[in-house]
């Protein structure tokens, strides 16, 4: 007997961190669904962290091409975190994104080290 989705019994926490279990999708334009791996969904889903260390050429401009198209959600520069700037002048604790390039309120330094924590959408 099928069962709607709401009507699914809950997995258990096991289940839920088994990376070839499946998740079920549905276009909810036309209704046909699809299924997906715990493997697939942490994949589009999941936080990811890119570690970089600069070189002290890049200026003030950060340009990584695994980033391009991304979601970052925070950027941690030597030993503290920036901040998405409100404005195009950020301040040295500060950033902007516009998808492309990473645009720091102070110039980099040999061997500094950022860590960026992103998503695929």
């Amino acid at each position: 007997m099928s069962k709607k989705i709401n009507q699914l019994d809950s997995a258990s926490d096991a289940e839920c961190a088994n990376d070839s279990y499946l998740i079920p999708l549905a276009d909810p334009t036309n209704g046909i669904a699809l299924k997906m791996t715990v493997s697939q969904a942490k994949e589009v889903y999941g936080t990811k962290k890119l570690k970089y260390i600069a070189t002290g050429l890049e200026g003030s401009t950060l340009t990584l091409s695994q980033l391009l198209g991304k979601n970052i959600l925070a950027i941690f520069r030597g030993v503290g975190t920036i901040y998405e700037a409100d404005d195009l002048t950020p301040d040295s604790d500060e950033y902007i994104w516009d998808q492309t390039d990473i645009g720091l309120g102070a110039d980099t330094n040999t061997n500094e080290k950022f860590l960026i924590l992103y998503r695929n959408f």
